[in-house]
């Protein structure tokens, strides 16, 4: 029973650090602007590895 509640601990863990890392990204660099930055990347430079659907 301890194992599955560690197991659960940690997961729940790393969700939520991965949300306050996006949060942190977002408030420094600006929503609109990341996301504006992130379509332009998508239609000037082609990612490697990752196919982009037009």
């Amino acid at each position: 029973m301890k194992r599955r509640y560690l197991l659960l601990f940690v997961i729940l863990a790393i969700i939520v650090s991965f949300f306050i890392i996006i949060l942190i990204a977002w408030k420094t660099v600006g929503i609109k602007q990341g996301f504006k930055e992130l379509l332009n990347d998508d239609t000037k430079k082609k990612p490697t590895g990752i196919k982009v659907k037009k």
